[in-house]
């Protein structure tokens, strides 16, 4: 890679991550209250939402090389040998996200399971959430699991002159801006 490389800095990589974030604020809103109209429904719009994110992040940056959000803040990201994404390189940056979604959501079915169905029923949704919630196992250790995993990704981006975040380096990739006169590249899927 030419010495002389500009890399992506924090800020387009915040507004890229805040943009996806309002592109999923729905399926948020969805998975909230699918829990309010029944467990069997909450529980399978969990198992869907556990691959959504890690799905949409995998499938964007395997074909185009980014996101939407991404593509707002004219970034985008490459091998590190300047090369366009391998779809391999796509699931691997996405790896860890995705095994964390998946422990939570199988933690959310356990307490799933532990709850008969008339005891969810004729409870209210705060009641609800509140069961769930004291049911779920290692709730505690996969949220600290989890902000460990943001906060080193925060660290080590912020710490290197490439501004590589962990999953950067797990997929051997960068970010670099888009140039204006540069056009989305549209891979084949596989």
């Amino acid at each position: 890679m030419a010495a002389d490389m500009k890399y992506a800095g924090f800020w387009r990589r915040l507004g890229a991550g805040l943009i996806d974030f309002c592109v999923f604020l729905p399926f948020i809103v969805l998975h909230a209250w699918a829990f309010s109209v029944s467990l069997t429904i909450g529980v399978l719009v969990s198992i869907v939402s556990s691959f959504l994110y890690p799905g949409y992040s995998i499938y964007f940056h395997g074909r185009f090389g980014q996101t939407i959000g991404k593509m707002a803040m004219k970034i985008r990201v490459i091998s590190q040998n300047g090369a366009p994404l391998a779809w391999s390189q796509a699931c691997y940056r996405s790896s860890v996200e995705l095994l964390l979604s998946l422990a939570q959501t199988a933690t959310l079915m356990v307490a799933a399971s532990r709850i008969p169905g008339a005891g969810y029923d004729g409870s209210n949704w705060t009641d609800r959430a509140q069961r769930l919630e004291e049911l779920t196992p290692y709730t505690w250790e996969l949220m600290v699991l989890t902000n460990v995993w943001v906060w080193s990704e925060l660290v080590i981006m912020l710490t290197n002159k490439q501004r590589r975040a962990l999953h950067d380096f797990i997929g051997g990739s960068i970010v670099v801006p888009r140039s204006h006169n540069q056009p989305v590249e549209l891979r084949p899927l596989l």
